[in-house]
């Protein structure tokens, strides 16, 4: 799940590796920078970490093929 603001949206996760997350958030119409939170839940409900973002809107090029796909692709890193 993804928190931007006070929303909360399921999302779909693409790729897991040590440090990065790729995920696929429904279809947003964002127009600046917004802080964000992905919580990563795991088979029992239970959060087992949070990863705060920045989410930002995609450039041209992107925005077709995301809306191609139907989908917003963000990818989140962390140091921790």
């Amino acid at each position: 799940m993804v928190q931007i603001n006070q929303l909360a949206l399921p999302v779909q996760v693409g790729a897991w590796k040590d440090k990065a997350v790729t995920i696929t958030l429904p279809s947003l119409g964002i127009g600046k920078e917004m802080p964000a939170k992905l919580f990563l839940v795991n088979a029992d409900g239970k959060v087992a970490g949070v990863i705060d973002f920045l989410l930002v809107a995609p450039k041209a090029a992107d925005s077709k093929a995301q809306a191609a796909n139907n989908g917003s692709v963000a990818q989140a890193e962390t140091t921790k």
